[in-house]
């Protein structure tokens, strides 16, 4: 699967830090950060497939689901923010977060994302722990 195109206004968007940005930008592009590297390894996928413009295959979908989903539920980021850092319109995120809800009705799946869930509460823990 080659690595999709980023637009150069998505690219000045993602994750980008600047001397204007506050501190909880800051931290929920680090938590962003911490989900995508989640997400990437768990579909063996490159950040540019997620974050890239078309909607590709089924498992690339899930993924970019599961970041958006994971993204909000977990960090309580809200959709326009996820919407922003992913290159996407914020009825995508909630679109994204009502379809893993409702895949959450399959217990394997349910068993699956919880894991997920607590990893990265786990993660960003320790993460949190350490720079204090």
């Amino acid at each position: 699967m080659p690595v999709q195109t980023i637009s150069r206004a998505c690219q000045n968007h993602i994750f980008s830090l600047s001397a204007n940005s506050r501190s909880n930008d800051l931290m929920d592009i680090a938590l962003m950060r911490l989900v995508m590297a989640l997400v990437c390894q768990i579909f063996s996928l490159k950040e540019g497939y997620i974050l890239g413009s078309s909607r590709g295959p089924s498992r690339l979908v899930l993924a970019r689901h599961m970041l958006q989903y994971l993204s909000h539920i977990v960090f309580g980021l809200n959709y326009t923010d996820v919407a922003r850092m992913t290159c996407r319109d914020r009825t995508s995120v909630a679109h994204a977060c009502g379809r893993i809800e409702d895949e959450r009705d399959d217990r394997d799946f349910d068993k699956a994302v919880f894991f997920l869930e607590l990893s990265l509460m786990y993660m960003a823990r320790q993460i949190t722990e350490r720079a204090l």
